[in-house]
């Protein structure tokens, strides 16, 4: 019998071997997580036939009904989905010649273009955003609200982690924000010195309009605090 170390080095690890992936719990998480993915990809997929586009292109369509318009351009969508730029412009061309947005210059800056749903795109984008629905009845009425808080701790935990390794965009969650406690990943509830409210885990934002990166924050700490000390400085 071969072991797993020896199928390792014969064939490299991958966390789709099955070898690895039945003895191994990050393996599972993986291969778990792309299976979940698939069924929400495929369900998007069912849904844009009619309209004759992609499974992307109704990913974008679902985008711009819900974000802020600050991050409706290519450049963030490009960000958001971890797609190039020239790519996510493809689409958006696409898209805009079967009327379904449109495009305007961006009068805070002209070198950025806002993209915006047509009355025609809002209604198909309205339907298209119902394509996760099914998976969210399952996980409410399976799962129990302690099931439910130790999944959202771990994935936040792991989105943090792929954050920090550029492996996906940034998002403009409590546990990546400068006024969030930095104790989240240990405890149960949480302040926010911003809205000067707790949270718990359930109550945690994934896409705050509040948001400041802790970096920005330290950034700004830190050129204050030059100041100050430039400003006694040159009074001695």
């Amino acid at each position: 019998m071969i072991s797993s170390k020896e199928t390792k080095d014969q064939t490299g690890f991958s966390p789709f071997n099955p070898i690895f992936f039945e003895q191994e719990a990050g393996s599972k998480i993986v291969v778990l997580i792309d299976k979940i993915s698939k069924v929400l990809r495929n369900s998007m997929w069912d849904k844009v036939q009619k309209y004759d586009i992609t499974a992307t292109q109704g990913f974008i369509l679902v985008y711009l009904l819900y974000s802020r318009e600050e991050r409706r351009n290519i450049s963030s969508i490009s960000e958001d989905f971890r797609v190039s730029k020239p790519t996510i412009s493809r689409s958006v061309d696409i898209l805009i010649n079967k009327g379904f947005i449109d495009k305007k210059v961006n009068e805070k800056n002209k070198r950025i273009h806002i993209i915006s749903l047509t009355p025609k795109g809002l209604e198909v984008a309205q339907e298209l955003s119902s394509f996760a629905t099914d998976m969210a009845k399952i996980v409410s009425t399976t799962l129990t609200p302690k099931e439910k808080g130790s999944i959202i701790k771990a994935l936040l935990l792991l989105a943090n982690k792929l954050c920090n390794e550029k492996m996906i965009g940034e998002i403009n969650s409590c546990v990546r924000c400068a006024f969030f406690s930095q104790d989240w990943k240990t405890a149960d509830n949480f302040w926010c010195s911003k809205l000067k409210i707790f949270l718990t885990v359930e109550n945690i934002r994934i896409d705050c309009p509040y948001f400041e990166p802790i970096l920005k924050k330290e950034v700004i700490r830190k050129r204050g605090r030059r100041k100050v000390a430039s400003e006694k400085k040159s009074e001695l």
